[in-house]
């Protein structure tokens, strides 16, 4: 149990819309068509992905916090092996990828911090079929 600041969750409900925005997009549909067919509102959406939006940063914070429990550290070639899926995920080349991030050293930091959620969770996971 823990309290999450409002501007938290509403930055996560806003990603989630944005996400779903995208997704929809990609098939042709518009926001603004999808709400006139389906008589939804953002309003409405907003409020809808409320409870996995809490759900969402919650699951993050205790992976966060396993991460740094464990000491989990991305090595340069965990970076370079995560640097090859996206490239491969956006049908770009590594160099490609690698030019596009740049010296950016947030979007870094974030794609790193990512990959210790995913080994939080990949530990988690391992340790409870460890359990069993």
């Amino acid at each position: 149990d823990m309290d999450i600041p409002e501007a938290m969750i509403a930055t996560r409900q806003r990603e989630m819309i944005n996400d779903f925005a995208q997704r929809m997009s990609m098939q042709g549909l518009s926001m603004e068509q999808y709400y006139q067919f389906t008589g939804a509102t953002e309003a409405q959406m907003l409020e809808e992905v409320k409870p996995q939006a809490e759900k969402a940063i919650k699951a993050r914070l205790v992976l966060e916090q396993v991460a740094a429990e464990e000491k989990f550290e991305i090595s340069d070639d965990d970076f370079e092996e995560e640097m090859k899926k996206l490239a491969e995920m956006y049908g770009m080349e590594v160099e490609k990828v690698k030019e596009t991030l740049g010296n950016n050293q947030k979007a870094i930091d974030q794609i790193k911090a990512d990959m210790k959620v995913d080994k939080a969770r990949d530990f988690i996971v391992e340790n409870a079929k460890e359990a069993k």
